[in-house]
């Protein structure tokens, strides 16, 4: 994927090296020198530059590509659990769309129960940021699909398509193959 981006940026590829991906920090990184550039979920590791207030350049792999608007996050099921449960599937994922509609119409609120409900102390010092990414993804829960959870066939087959086209998985993914909608609320 990068090696697309860049050279259909016009950049020389070779020109690149790539580094381990062990940062965690990605505005330290960045003003440590330890990179000249990062790939980032930006509503966090993106959000985390900025409110740095390091002077940053952030541009988006989709909005290069569209075959690289590729879902994320996605949930994970077993096959034969949904086709042996399918109500309890249904009841699973209208309560998840439930949390994700309020999160989206009371982000603050939202940031704070996930603030208030970390245990593991991981969140401690990142309130700003916890509330900063709830304010920025409000509005991306949905964003342009006509329901939560709506995987829309052709982008889904476009990304595992590229993949395939490229050599980059071992065996090719029949097309529409690894998603459903089938268990969304109606």
């Amino acid at each position: 994927m990068l090696k697309k981006l860049v050279t259909d940026g016009g950049g020389d590829w070779s020109a690149v090296t790539l580094i381990p991906n062990n940062i965690t920090d990605e505005a330290s990184a960045l003003a440590e020198n330890q990179t000249d550039a990062v790939w980032v979920f930006y509503a966090w590791g993106g959000l985390n530059v900025k409110l740095s207030g390091l002077d940053f350049d952030y541009w988006s792999i989709a909005d290069q590509n569209e075959t690289f608007d590729y879902y994320t996050p996605v949930l994970v099921a077993n096959n034969d659990f949904l086709v042996e449960h399918p109500d309890e599937t249904k009841a699973f994922l209208a309560a998840l769309e439930k949390g994700y509609a309020y999160a989206a119409e009371n982000p603050d609120d939202a940031a704070q129960l996930l603030i208030d409900g970390d245990d593991t102390g991981s969140l401690s010092g990142a309130e700003k940021l916890v509330k900063t990414s709830q304010e920025w993804l409000a509005d991306k829960y949905v964003a342009d699909a006509p329901k939560w959870g709506y995987i829309d066939p052709d982008r889904w087959n476009a990304f595992y398509k590229w993949l395939d086209d490229n050599g980059l998985v071992e065996n090719q993914i029949p097309e529409y193959y690894g998603f459903t909608n089938d268990y969304l609320s109606d």
